[in-house]
Parts: C-alpha cells; structure tokens; sequence
C-alpha cells in the first residue's frame, strides 16, 4: 500500500551528519518509501446525489460517484500526496490526519437531491425580484457576481443589478451579449462584453464579472473571456439589490436565471469552475449574497448566505429547467449530464483518474539483489490510471498509460504492474495494448501474464522498443548534452466483467509495479515491501545486499532499508547518469531518516529543495 509510516522522530545519520548519499541513509525498518498514501473513507447518510472528494481548494478531483442514498455506510478509498493534509467532500472542508476517515453527511443533503432543484423563469416585460437589504452591502476595490441564465430572447437587459446608473452588475447587450458593468467613485463608469456577440437563445450560460481594484474581468463558462485594466475605487449607493431588471424598472431579463451571488472578493479561476460545477458553500469566505431559487414555490426567494438577503418574487415563476445540477440525463443512466463524464453513454458515467494530480513516475534501480549507484534512472516511467464507471458505480473499464521517459542502463528491461489482490479475478478481465516483442513472456488467452495468482500486466517486456538506443551514446535521456529522444506511451486498456465490480476491488491505487531485468523472467524490482509475483525467483532474496525477509513481509530492502525503486504522486524530474539522487534532491535523505515525517513533498520543484546541475534537462 502506499502509506507513509511516521515512525519515530527526525534523526540524523550515525556520524552526526545529514545524508549526503544514499549509501549513508539510516531509514527505519517500517518506511515504505511512499510519497502518497491511502486514505479509506467510511462515509454515512449518503445523499442519492453525486458526490466529489476534491482537494481543499476544489481544483483536484481525488473521487466522483453516485450516492446511494440510504443509511447503509459506504468506505470510498482515495490516494492523496503524503503532504496533502485537506480535502472538500462536497462542500465541506476535512482534515486528514491518518489513513482512516469517518464523514457523516449533515442530514440538510437529504433534502438538497438533484431533482429539487429549481430556476426562475423572468417575462422580460415585468418580473424581478427585489432584495431590499442589499443596499447595506459596501465595495471599495473588490466584488464578484455570478449567475446561470438561460436568454429566450435578445433584449439589453440586466440579471443582478446593485442600483441603477451608479451601480454594477451582469447583464445581457442586445447586440454584444453577456456583460459586467462597474461605476467608480470619479463619476464614471464601464461595460466589459465577452466579445461574441450574441449568445444562442435557449441555451445555459454560467456569466461571472469580478473586479479586484486594478482589473474588470468576465469568464462566460468558467472561461476568462474580457480582462481590462482599470485602477479605481467602487462607487457605493443605498439603492436595492434587484435580480432580473435594473431595480424595476428597464431592462426586464426574459428568460431562466438560477444561482445567482455576489461577494465582496475576487473569485479566483478556480473558485468560478468550482462553483460553475458544484455551487458555492454558503461558509465561503466573502460571500453576501447567495440565491438558488430552489423553494419551488411562495414569493420569497431565500439567501443562503450567511447575511440573509432575502428577495421578494414580484411575479416570475418556478421552473424545473435549471443550470447547475441540471436534471437532464440523456442517456438515462440516472446521472445528470452536468455532472456526466459520457452524458450520451449509458455504460460510462465517471473517469476516476490516479494519480488524479496528472501522471505519477516510478524510477528503478535494476542492479538487483546488488546494490546500484541510486541515481534512480536505469529506467524512469510515468504512469496514470483512468479507470471508468458507471452510474452504479461498477468499473467497466481501465486505461493505463506508461511513458517510458529515461533509461540508464544497458540491460533489455520490461516492465509491467499487478494488481493488489485477486479481489477481481483474471478471468473477469480482457487486457490488450501490451508492448511484447522478446518472446520471453506468456500471455493468456485475456492478455494478461499466464500462471499468476493475481492479475498480472506485463507492459512492455523490453525499455528500448519504446526508447531506442541513439548509436554511439550511452543510455537515453539520461545525459543532459546527448541527444533526446522522445519518450514514447503505450496505453493499455484492461475490460472487466460488466456491472459486477468496484472501484475498491480493482484497488488500482495499490497497483504493484515491477521491473523485469535484463529478459530474466525471475528476476522482478519492486518498490519496497511490496511482494513479487508468483513468477519471480525467490533464490534471489537475501543475497547480495538484499535483505529482504518474505516470512515478515519485507521485501526488496537492503539491511539500512534502503529500496530499487521509488515511486512519486506526480511527474519527478530524475538525476543525471551517476549522479546520486540525494545530490539532487537534498530533502530526500531527512525525509527518509525522518521516516517520512519531514520534507513529505521533498520531490517538488520548491526553493532550496533541488540542485539543479544534477537532474536531466534537455
């Protein structure tokens, strides 16, 4: 599994010094050399709903799938950076402090399904709604807007407007579009238009302006589309907020408006896709207004926000066609098409991504059971997972890509993955797309390696078809002068049995990598206490500079714990031939020595943390 142990306290090596190599690292016997780990999540009262565990900011998506929707509890595992410590499920924000999760949804998510979702439906000759408490709202140099709208027909109208002249909001040009409207304190005012003329009618549009005190900017479905610069100071009046019609009197919306806020920040890029796609919390920061028109019915339109400005409906209507959550499904598999991945494939709703951050890299030392010269680069492979569900939350599909990116060695190396248990058995599984050329390796009939326990992917069974040798030049991409070679992808594609099998079952975040030396079918590198395959050669084990003991379950270890490979949560910019990785990376040997407990995010490319002379460039 990939968990950081925190064994221990920070130490330093035998002679008082920090490591200034890896043959002088002291790492404690229980470290596992992960820079990820599992996080197993039981979560409880589960809305029929789909859910997201992202990262605090909502800008990484660790987990996508559809509640259940009853009281039974349910463990999601996730994979998140040793250094990651937050996350969002939904909305709401959770320290992670160990591999193990409880999350109990607040029963308000009971009522907040999908279909209860509304938008207003505004005439464009008399309907607005009038929030009277928002003329206390003040701005000085920062404000956000944002809206759904849905337009039936071209109009110079407004959707949310704080005053009249002498005030800002969104709205929609006859001719122009989409637009953001700010008045300054010096009398003047501005019109920002997204730039494409009219929008297509009975379409939904996401509308955002901001302005932060030095620039207006508009994003039209979570995409910046107008920036102008523009250093003022935000002219305040005492008039109503209006939602719909510049206060109620011109410029009347026809047509759906839902989700509509207002702030008195600058959302960032983020924040806007964020809310674009889930909404907003009603516990963000800087929010003051926050009106989602999901009552249904009555004549008051309720602020979730923390200030409560609620709004009278002065005659626009309920309506059930809405922006964000929308209930539309077309291809009836009980997800909606805004949260879809394949919203026209009733077989596929999700991509579930590992690493979800983008690729992941495995550096391999291939000298094994002798110890190498932990450069880490006789063979360097990025790796990422999508594995494809559906709105029932069984696998149907897995995509593996491999880009074989260095090779510093000489050795004709292969290199596949098994999975973590026999949780899914090898018959449930058709696997195509491997590179193998050398005769030496056995397929079943499936595609995946015959006479395994488990199922076993051989990748490719020799580095140099996907990075070839470059005549009179040693190794490949591993000398910053040679010549570069571009690093090439195989892209596996694993079937299982259809709507049987889970997410947790496939495991995949606990996928067990190996490298094969040089042809020699037995002879297997894995990560650090990770078990080899049932074809592997056990007569290995314990010598050399082994140390590996299989009855304690310690494997591929020498007697200072050091491993034959590493594996980083995203792509790690590996040393130079013969450069020790430690003299490129000089937080790496106190992570090891603390067993993980300092410099977790040693392999990032953050000040003081690299020696740039000593990891490859081209």
């Amino acid at each position: 599994m990939f968990i950081v142990v925190l064994a221990g306290c920070h130490k330093i090596s035998g002679d008082g010094q920090l490591p200034v190599s890896m043959k002088d690292v002291q790492a404690p016997s229980g470290f596992e050399w992960n820079t990820a780990r599992i996080v197993d999540i039981s979560m409880h009262n589960i809305p029929a709903k789909v859910i997201r565990i992202s990262s605090d900011d909502q800008s990484v998506l660790y987990r996508k799938f559809m509640g259940s929707g009853g009281t039974a509890e349910e463990t999601i595992t996730i994979a998140l950076p040793a250094h990651v410590h937050t996350i969002r499920i939904d909305t709401t924000l959770v320290s992670v402090s160990s591999s193990a999760l409880d999350f109990t949804f607040p029963p308000t998510f009971k009522s907040s399904l999908v279909n209860t979702n509304y938008a207003l439906n505004f005439n464009g000759t008399s309907d607005w709604i009038k929030v009277p408490g928002g003329s206390s709202l003040v701005f000085t140099t920062a404000c956000s807007m944002s809206a759904w709208v849905n337009a039936k027909s071209y109009q110079t109208a407004k959707i949310i407007e704080r005053g009249d002249w002498d005030g800002f909001g969104l709205g929609l040009d006859y001719w122009n579009g989409w637009q953001v409207s700010f008045a300054f304190t010096d009398g003047t005012s501005t019109n920002v238009t997204w730039g494409l003329g009219r929008p297509v009618l009975n379409q939904w549009y996401h509308v955002v302006g901001t302005y932060d005190g030095a620039t207006i900017r508009l994003f039209v479905n979570g995409v910046l589309k107008t920036a102008l610069p523009m250093v003022k100071t935000l002219r305040n009046n005492t008039r109503v907020l209006s939602i719909g019609s510049d206060a109620g009197n011109q410029k009347f919306f026809g047509g759906l408006i839902d989700e509509v806020s207002i702030w008195t920040k600058t959302l960032t890029d983020t924040q806007i896709y964020s809310g674009m796609t889930l909404g907003f919390s009603p516990s963000d920061a800087g929010l003051k207004g926050y009106w989602k028109f999901d009552e249904g019915s009555g004549s008051v339109a309720y602020d979730s926000s923390p200030d409560n400005y609620s709004g009278t409906l002065l005659l626009p209507q309920f309506n059930t066609e809405v922006g964000y959550g929308s209930t539309s499904d077309a291809d009836a598999d009980g997800v909606p098409n805004s949260y879809d991945d394949y919203p026209n494939d009733p077989l596929r709703a999700f991509n579930n991504y590992f690493p979800a951050t983008g690729f992941g890299s495995l550096a391999f030392e291939d000298l094994w059971p002798g110890q190498g010269d932990y450069d880490f680069n006789d063979l360097v492979v990025n790796y990422r997972f999508n594995t494809v569900t559906n709105g029932q939350n069984k696998i149907v599909e897995s995509y593996c890509k491999v880009v074989t990116r260095a090779i510093g060695a000489s050795m004709d190396n292969g290199f596949g993955f098994q999975f973590p248990s026999d949780n899914i058995p090898s018959t449930a599984i058709t696997c195509s797309g491997s590179d193998l050329q050398k005769n030496y390796i056995t397929l079943a009939s499936n595609g995946l390696e015959a006479q395994q326990n488990k199922p076993t992917v051989i990748v490719f069974d020799d580095a140099f078809n996907e990075l070839p040798r470059q005549s009179g030049f040693s190794g490949v991409n591993v000398f910053s002068g040679n010549p570069y070679v571009t690093p090439d992808t195989v892209t596996v594609h694993l079937t299982y049995t259809p709507g049987t099998y889970t997410l947790g079952q496939a495991g995949l975040e606990n996928f067990n990598p190996f490298l094969i030396v040089n042809k020699n079918r037995g002879r297997e590198v894995h990560l650090p206490d990770h078990a080899p395959t049932a074809l592997a050669d056990a007569s290995y084990f314990g010598t050399m500079n082994d140390n590996s003991a299989p009855s304690l379950n310690r494997y591929y270890k020498t007697k200072n714990n050091l491993p034959w490979a590493i594996n980083t949560y995203s792509n790690f910019d590996y040393a130079t031939e013969k450069s020790d990785i430690l003299s490129a990376y000089l937080k790496m040997g106190q992570w090891a020595e603390s067993g993980g407990m300092v410099y977790p995010d040693w392999y990032l490319n953050l000040s003081g943390y690299r020696n740039t002379a000593n990891i490859y460039s081209h």
